[in-house]
């Protein structure tokens, strides 16, 4: 397909950037089912980005939204646009979700939580070579983001050999 092939369709850039989004974001939210499980919601979710970016219009769709829309004046509206309604229906509604059930505190700094979850999903996705964002991905990344690297009690073997 060619650039007036395109345009005949969407007339400017920002039309082009919003469809696509619009198409992509669509596959992503009714995938992602609310269950009473904060842990479980969020290994859908990244299963689901997965799913988006294995789709070559999704990998496209995030790199341009990555890469082009936040640089141009002309699409910082529709970023916006897309990022807010992004907010409200998807990874945050989930955060939100869980912090009125009670599984995360009140006051949990819910944007770092996105996007810690969000900027490991779009890493692996992006980047060769880093494999599959699937459900084994989903488990270890969300386990790391809910349970922490450090262990729960008492310095780790390597710490407390070194202390003798």
């Amino acid at each position: 397909m060619n650039k007036s092939t395109v345009y005949r369709r969407w007339e400017t850039t920002a039309e082009l950037v919003i469809a696509a989004f619009e198409s992509a974001k669509h596959e992503l939210v009714t995938t992602v089912p609310e269950s009473e499980s904060l842990r479980t919601d969020l290994q859908h979710y990244v299963v689901a980005m997965g799913r988006l970016g294995e789709n070559p219009s999704g990998r496209a769709a995030m790199r341009l939204f990555l890469f082009e829309a936040v640089q141009s004046p002309e699409l910082m509206p529709v970023t916006a646009m897309l990022k807010q309604e992004e907010d409200a229906r998807g990874l945050n509604r989930i955060v939100d979700r869980a912090i009125l059930r009670g599984e995360l505190p009140v006051g949990t700094k819910s944007r770092t939580l996105v996007d810690t979850i969000r900027g490991a999903i779009v890493h692996r996705i992006l980047m060769p070579g880093r494999g599959k964002v699937d459900a084994m991905f989903a488990r270890e990344l969300i386990g790391i983001v809910l349970d922490g690297t450090l262990p729960k009690t008492g310095p780790t073997k390597a710490k407390a050999s070194r202390a003798s």
